[in-house]
């Protein structure tokens, strides 16, 4: 599927299309070549059948098909330098649990070194074509909001699709007043909740310039990853636009893992993009 995106996408706005596929050398020890003296050669030619049958019924004329032997995620970043790219798109296999500590994800070991946008496609993506129709943009009102804001825009008018603006605001079970440091009420808490969530849905209006681009907000309470992941089935999104994460102002921005969390789960393409 990210391949297919990717050379709908290259076709559409006249871009340069570089397929890269990276052997991973980390995988021949020593110990393994002694006992497999061809065990290269072997992953070379496994590559090459891989290649071949991804790319089957494709037409990649155009486009400049790579095959590089290395650590992956150095191949990928250092790829995507040299040859100036302007995005990167990868697919994830979705490990979580015990798979993911174990294997580790050559995307996430990307996400943070490379300095382009990078497109994610999980095994749960539909293929729903390059063209995306309602396209949600996830703020945390952090050093990146700007980027994220500028690229969603960038797609939303270039395809015509509906932008949703979506903010969560993470409120604590307990919380005391500020003045005599007793517990809220429900009620209280209930209040404190509706006027934060104002707040916040106020200033995400404000980030968006007046244009003919249809705006939906969406400004909650609770978990980012969940709040993202229930406007995505509530609104049939099929692109998110995210920052890699970190800390927002006023100490409510959402932890970096929010974005890994999406990566590997969404059920559409996500696009994380740098400051």
């Amino acid at each position: 599927m990210a391949l297919t995106w990717s050379l709908d996408l290259a076709r559409d706005l006249g871009g340069q299309l570089t397929v890269l596929h990276a052997i991973d050398t980390a995988l021949v020890s020593v110990g393994n070549l002694v006992a497999v003296p061809d065990g290269m050669e072997q992953m070379r030619r496994l590559s090459k059948q891989q290649m071949d049958s991804l790319t089957e019924g494709m037409d990649l004329s155009s486009a400049d098909v790579v095959v590089a032997e290395g650590v992956p995620a150095d191949v990928i970043v250092k790829a995507t330098e040299d040859r100036a790219s302007d995005l990167l798109v990868m697919g994830t296999h979705g490990l979580s649990g015990l798979q993911r500590l174990l294997l580790g994800s050559v995307m996430e070991k990307v996400l943070h070194r490379v300095k382009v946008p990078l497109m994610s496609f999980c095994p749960r993506a539909p293929d729903a074509g390059h063209a995306p129709k309602n396209i949600l943009l996830a703020v945390d009102f952090g050093p990146e909001t700007a980027s994220v804001m500028r690229h969603g825009i960038w797609l939303a008018e270039h395809f015509g699709a509906t932008l949703f603006g979506a903010h969560a605001v993470p409120v604590p079970y307990v919380v005391l007043n500020d003045r005599s440091m007793e517990r809220l009420t429900p009620e209280q808490l209930e209040r404190l909740k509706d006027t934060l969530t104002a707040e916040r849905r106020d200033e995400l209006v404000a980030l968006f310039p007046e244009s003919t681009t249809p705006v939906e907000i969406v400004s909650t309470v609770g978990s980012a990853y969940r709040a993202i992941s229930d406007a995505i089935e509530a609104h049939a999104i099929d692109l998110v636009v995210m920052g890699r994460g970190g800390h927002g102002r006023r100490h409510l921005g959402w932890v970096g893992s929010t974005c890994h969390k999406l990566v590997r789960s969404a059920s559409c393409p996500v696009l994380v993009v740098p400051e």
